[in-house]
């Protein structure tokens, strides 16, 4: 895909990468203007022990969240629930850990590197780890 950017009266013919990398570190600069809590913002929510517990733990929640979409290197560890007949290197225990927070966060995206490091393991490794935890929490009678 490639995209047309204009800059004042002049336009530049950008390649799929620079797209990419455009999109991404407008997206990175743009979210650390987006208030994460009430103390960096100028509103008069109330301090977090006054919260009612439920809105306590969303709060909380939703920083986790953005703390993991801003800083990748801190996405918590997934812990793989099936058998892996395969040593994952730690590249691919990170893929594993950005598509299981894309898919605790209900949001879709793409493991994308070279070809042969492992992408299909990754993701077979993911898919078959949520349907084991799914399972789990059916024989528990929780069905959400």
């Amino acid at each position: 895909m490639n995209a047309l950017l204009q800059v004042s009266k002049k336009y530049f013919l950008l390649q799929d990468e620079d797209v990419r990398v455009l999109a991404t570190s407008t997206f990175a600069s743009l979210i650390r203007l987006v208030p994460l809590d009430s103390s960096s913002s100028s509103s008069s929510s109330p301090p977090p022990d006054a919260l009612p517990l439920d809105m306590s733990r969303k709060k909380e929640d939703e920083r986790r969240f953005l703390d993991q979409l801003t800083c990748p290197d801190r996405l918590e560890e997934y812990p793989v629930g099936v058998k892996v007949n395969a040593e994952l290197r730690p590249y691919q225990r990170a893929g594993i850990n950005w598509l299981a927070f894309l898919n605790r966060y209900k949001l879709h995206g793409v493991l994308c590197d070279d070809m042969g490091l492992g992408k299909t393991l990754q993701t077979v490794v993911m898919l078959a780890s949520d349907h084991y935890y799914m399972q789990q929490r059916i024989k528990g009678g929780d069905y959400s």
